[in-house]
C-alpha cells in the first residue's frame, strides 16, 4: 500500500516541484529574500490583497470594499483595477497564521501555482482519465506556462483554478452516473464562472467569451448537442437557478465597475489595438527565454507594439506536442470541442494589418470596453494545447514503464521550454523604503498625506506604491495612488516627484486644487517631502 500511494503521488509531486522551481525560483533560491514582479504590478496586488484582509477584520479606513485608502478620498477606487476577492481567501489564511504582509504574498504566489496545477491535474486525471504521469506533466504546463510566467507581476492573471473548476463542472454535468452530482455541478459551474471574475475580470471575462464561443461549436457536434438537449429537458431548473445565483453574486461587482467607467470613461478601441497580437505574436517568447531568448531578439520578432504584453509563444516542441494530441484526441468530444473553440477564439483575438474581429466584442459584448491587454487572452487559449499534451503523453505512457518514463522525459522538455528570467526584488530594502516614508507620517495629525519624493531615481508610480504602502503601515489614507485608471481631476498629482526647485511650486498648485475639489480641510493634511531609499532589484526588463 505505501510502495502504490508513493508510487500515485510520485509524479505529480515530482512535476510540480520542477514547476516551481521553473517559475518561482527567485522566491525559493532566495530564502523567501526577494519577491517576484517589479515594485510597481505586484506591490499593487499585494496591496489589494491586503486591503481585503483588513476589510474582513473591519480596520479603520478599510471598511468599505471598494474604497481602498488611495486617492483620498475619492470613493470606489478598487473598481479602477482588479478588486481580487475571489483570489483573496488563500491569502487571507496566510495572514491568520500570522504571516508578514509581503511573506504572506510570497506564499500566495506558490499557493496559486499549486491551486492551479492540482485542479488541472484532478481535471484530467477524472474526466479525461489520463495517466499520471501525462496529467501531472499537462498540469504543469498549464500551471507554469511561459505566457503565464511572462506576465509575472501581473499575479491577477494566475489565479485560474476557477476556471478548471468550472471546466470541472461541466464534465461531471456531463459525464456523472448520478443526476444528483449531475444538478450539483450544474451550479457549481455558475458559481465557479462568478467566482473567476470577482479574482480576475480579465480572466473571467474570456473565460465567458471562450464558453459562449465552445456552446455555438458544441451545438454544431452531435456529442455537444445531445449535451445541451439534456440540459434543457431534463435540468432547465437547475441550470436556471445556478444562473440566476451566479448573476446576483455578481451585482456588486457589476454595478461598481458600471459606476467607475461613467466617472472615468470608456476605453478606447485604439489603445486596445496595440495590444491586439498580430500572428506572430502567437509563436513570440520573451527575450528573457532560457531557450528561445536569442530566437525572440530576431528581426522576426522585431517592431512587435507592447511587447512585453505580446509574449504568448510556448514553445516548439510544447505545440507540436499539444497540436499531436489534439489529433490523437479529434475523437473525443471534449479536446475536439476545445481545439475548434480555442482556434475561433484566437482567431477573433489577432490582427492583419490593424483589421480584427475584436472590434465586434469590443463594440457588442459588455464588459469589452474594460479591456485593454487583449493578449492575454492566450491562457484561455492555452487550455486545450495543454489537452493535447496530456492526451500525446498519455499515448507514450501507456506503453509501459519505458513509456512512462519517456513520456517523463518528454513533459520536462515541454516545461523547460517555459522556463525565462523572472524580475524580482529585495524584500528587506523594499520594507526599509516604505518604513521610512510611514515614519515621516504622524498619525496624531494626518488625516491624509501626499508623499512627494525628492530627487527621484525611479519612476513615479514606484513612489506612489511606495505611499500605498506606508499607508497600510501608518493607517493614515493618502493621495496617491497607482491604478489603471485614475479619478477624474487627479492628473496633475500623477506627477508629484520634485525633480527641481520649480517642482515645489507645480506640486502645491495640484495639491491645493485637489483640496477646494474633494472639499478637504488643509491643516489636517501632511504634504510628506522626502527622499525615499532605494529598493534592489533583480532581473533586467526587455522592452521595445
Amino acid at each position: 500500500m505505501r510502495r502504490a500511494t508513493a508510487w500515485q503521488l510520485g509524479w505529480p509531486l515530482l512535476f510540480l516541484g520542477a514547476g516551481l522551481l521553473v517559475g518561482d525560483y527567485p522566491i525559493l533560491s532566495s530564502g523567501f529574500r526577494r519577491c517576484e514582479g517589479d515594485l510597481g504590478d505586484a506591490r499593487l496586488i499585494n496591496y489589494l490583497l491586503e486591503h481585503c484582509w483588513r476589510w474582513i477584520n473591519r480596520v479603520p479606513s478599510h471598511l468599505e470594499l471598494w474604497s481602498p485608502p488611495f486617492f483620498f478620498p475619492e470613493k470606489n477606487v478598487g473598481a479602477y483595477s482588479e478588486i481580487l476577492l475571489g483570489a483573496a481567501p488563500p491569502y487571507m489564511a496566510l495572514r491568520a497564521l500570522g504571516l508578514e504582509v509581503d511573506t504572506a504574498f510570497q506564499v500566495w504566489i506558490l499557493t496559486l501555482g499549486a491551486l492551479n496545477f492540482a485542479t488541472m491535474y484532478l481535471l484530467l486525471r477524472r474526466c479525461f482519465r489520463r495517466e499520471r504521469v501525462s496529467s501531472a506533466a499537462g498540469a504543469t504546463l498549464f500551471a507554469f506556462s511561459a505566457p503565464r510566467l511572462a506576465h509575472v507581476g501581473h499575479y491577477q492573471l494566475y489565479a485560474q483554478y476557477w476556471t478548471v473548476l468550472a471546466l470541472w463542472a461541466v464534465g461531471v454535468a456531463g459525464t456523472s452516473p448520478s443526476i444528483r452530482n449531475r444538478r450539483i455541478a450544474i451550479v457549481a459551474f455558475f458559481v465557479c464562472c462568478a467566482c473567476q471574475l470577482w479574482a480576475s475580470f480579465y480572466l473571467g471575462f474570456f473565460l465567458l467569451l471562450a464558453l459562449a464561443i465552445a456552446l455555438l461549436v458544441a451545438l454544431a457536434t452531435r456529442a455537444g448537442r445531445a449535451f445541451v438537449s439534456e440540459l434543457v429537458r431534463h435540468h432547465a431548473p437547475f441550470v436556471v437557478a445556478g444562473a440566476l445565483l451566479g448573476a446576483a453574486s455578481l451585482w456588486s461587482f457589476v454595478s461598481h465597475y458600471v459606476v467607475a467607467t461613467s466617472s472615468t470613461g470608456e476605453r478606447a478601441f485604439t489603445e486596445a489595438l496595440t495590444m491586439i497580437p498580430e500572428p506572430r505574436a502567437w509563436m513570440h517568447l520573451a527575450a528573457t527565454s532560457w531557450i528561445y531568448g536569442g530566437l525572440a531578439r530576431s528581426p522576426l520578432f522585431a517592431g512587435i507594439t507592447m511587447e512585453h504584453e505580446q509574449r504568448l509563444g510556448i514553445g516548439i516542441v510544447t505545440l507540436g506536442v499539444g497540436l499531436t494530441g489534439l489529433v490523437l484526441g479529434r475523437k473525443e468530444p471534449p479536446l475536439l470541442i476545445g481545439a475548434l473553440s480555442a482556434a475561433l477564439l484566437a482567431i477573433v483575438a489577432t490582427q492583419w494589418h490593424g483589421q480584427t474581429a475584436w472590434l465586434a466584442v469590443y463594440r457588442f459584448v459588455p464588459g469589452g470596453k474594460a479591456l485593454r491587454a487583449v493578449a492575454r487572452i492566450v491562457l484561455v487559449v492555452v487550455v486545450p494545447v495543454v489537452w493535447g499534451v496530456a492526451r500525446a503523453l498519455d499515448a507514450v505512457a501507456r506503453r509501459g514503464v519505458t513509456g512512462t518514463i519517456a513520456a517523463a522525459a518528454l513533459g520536462l522538455v515541454v516545461l523547460a521550454e517555459q522556463g525565462q528570467e523572472v524580475r524580482s526584488f529585495d524584500k528587506a530594502t523594499n520594507r526599509h523604503a516604505v518604513a521610512a516614508v510611514a515614519a515621516a507620517i504622524d498619525s496624531t495629525r494626518c488625516d491624509a498625506f501626499l508623499l512627494s519624493a525628492l530627487a527621484p531615481r525611479d519612476a513615479e508610480w514606484k513612489y506612489h506604491l511606495d505611499a500605498m504602502w506606508a499607508s497600510l503601515e501608518s493607517g493614515v489614507p493618502t493621495i496617491n495612488g497607482h491604478s489603471a485608471w485614475f479619478p477624474p481631476g487627479y492628473y496633475p498629482l500623477m506627477f508629484s516627484m520634485i525633480q527641481r526647485p520649480e517642482d515645489n511650486e507645480r506640486v502645491g498648485r495640484a495639491l491645493d486644487s485637489w483640496v477646494r475639489t474633494k472639499h478637504l480641510v488643509l491643516d489636517r493634511l501632511c504634504w510628506v517631502r522626502m527622499e525615499v531609499p532605494d529598493t534592489i532589484t533583480y532581473g533586467t526588463p526587455v522592452w521595445r
